[in-house]
């Protein structure tokens, strides 16, 4: 198996001359059924964010490690660079006839409202959940978005806390797999897997050889190659110009995998 490591601090997408970052030690409803699902969000007492986690993200925002792009969340999440990428989503979401989303990372929200808001078109009580390591960016994310009655923002790092997603359709973490270490990917997969959706969709590539980041690095990593070695039921095309990827993953196959084993052949 071949292995490179990728050091590299970048934003939310390959991107080249970032400023490098130093890693630091819903509406309620006329049925119970719908109140329930609208109430204010309980973040699960198991488990707590990982400090180095928190912090590298949380200084990436506050220094603007990755530029003004994406409100801050870097290039890939620029609104003009998602457009195949929301096409891809929406299409998705009528085929599997998704009703809720939990976006995790959500980041500083400069596409999904758009997507949110073509979605309303023909699904008006769509649901979203977004949860980001970064409390800044949550804090301001409940602020801009207070009028969203069926969107909700939580405080989480999934690579150490359970997710709580319980009667959401659909799992999203498009940009955050390749800024975290080969264990915390195996990690966030996991949780992902137990959180109580139905699919995950997860950000990947198809690189010939893998790859593995640090803490708030980059690496094009490829989720079909070991150590992971997780083929998807589909592979949907971001069309972008460092070829991201969309893997569809059923959650109920993916809790079947051995995530401590996989665990076990991460580098160390």
């Amino acid at each position: 198996m071949a292995l490179v490591i990728v050091g590299m601090m970048l934003g939310r997408t390959r991107m080249r001359n970032q400023t490098p970052v130093t890693a630091k030690p819903l509406a309620i409803g006329s049925t119970p059924a719908e109140a329930a699902a609208a109430a204010p969000l309980r973040l699960p007492s198991k488990g707590q964010p990982d400090p180095e986690v928190q912090s590298v993200f949380e200084a990436v925002y506050a220094g603007k490690a990755w530029g003004e792009f994406g409100n801050g969340s870097g290039l890939g999440s620029d609104l003009y660079y998602t457009v195949t990428t929301r096409s891809v989503l929406q299409q998705l979401i009528e085929e599997l006839d998704v009703n809720s989303l939990v976006d995790c990372p959500c980041g500083a929200m400069a596409w999904m409202p758009t997507l949110l808001q073509e979605v309303a078109v023909t699904r008006p009580g769509f649901r979203y959940l977004g949860f980001d390591v970064a409390r800044q960016v949550i804090e301001q994310n409940k602020a801009a978005f207070v009028d969203k009655k069926h969107w909700q923002f939580g405080a989480l790092d999934m690579s150490s806390q359970a997710v709580p997603a319980k009667g959401f359709d659909l799992a999203l973490t498009r940009d955050a797999l390749q800024h975290l270490s080969c264990t915390r990917v195996v990690a966030s997969l996991k949780n992902l897997a137990f959180s109580g959706v139905a699919h995950l969709l997860v950000g990947s590539y198809n690189s010939s050889a893998q790859q593995l980041a640090a803490v708030g690095g980059m690496a094009a990593i490829n989720l079909k190659l070991p150590p992971y070695s997780l083929p998807p039921v589909r592979l949907l095309n971001e069309q972008t110009p460092d070829g991201k990827l969309l893997y569809l993953y059923s959650a109920s196959n993916l809790q079947k995998q051995d995530f401590e084993g996989m665990a076990a052949r991460c580098p160390p």
